[in-house]
């Protein structure tokens, strides 16, 4: 399973039952309270593509089984994302997003079900990565839109230089 039940189940292998379904009580109760404050406090951006991005990383996070199938739910997110940052015309992270999707969530779990032939190790990879977008969808939710504008600078012999600088 792709979610924090399956993760604490393998980071705590030896927790007595009665601990571990408190420590995914927890974990699952912190998630769900700060994806709440962030949709708040966000206002009507919260409505953009960073709040439903981090609606599909949360839904998965806390689902009781988070399946595979489920997991298309974070590919939805990075999607989002990534168009997102293409709108703010942040093309680094654009790309370092895209990537993140693409490892964690296609070549990586292939990768390692091919090596491991079981389900557990793709899993817990894909569970990390979805940790990964539910944060960078929590900043991208938290910080204001900004957008990236060109200004020129002088030119070189390459051809015109440009700078990028934060618009409000």
């Amino acid at each position: 399973m792709i979610n924090l039940r399956a993760m604490l189940v393998r980071a705590l292998p030896t927790a007595s039952e009665h601990m571990l379904t408190f420590a995914i009580a927890s974990a699952t109760a912190v998630t769900l309270i700060v994806a709440g404050w962030l949709w708040r406090r966000a206002g009507e951006d919260a409505h953009s593509d960073a709040g439903f991005a981090l609606l599909g990383a949360t839904t998965v996070l806390t689902a009781y089984h988070g399946l595979y199938h489920t997991g298309l739910l974070v590919v939805l997110a990075v999607v989002l994302l990534v168009n997102r940052l293409n709108g703010l015309g942040d093309e680094a992270r654009r790309a370092r997003v895209l990537a993140l999707g693409w490892l964690f969530f296609t070549l990586g779990p292939l990768a390692l079900f091919l090596a491991v032939p079981t389900g557990k190790w793709p899993a817990a990879f894909s569970s990390v990565g979805i940790l990964l977008v539910w944060g960078i969808a929590a900043l991208a939710l938290a910080l204001p839109q900004t957008r990236f504008a060109a200004t020129p600078l002088a030119a070189d012999a390459r051809g015109p230089a440009v700078r990028r600088v934060w618009r409000a």
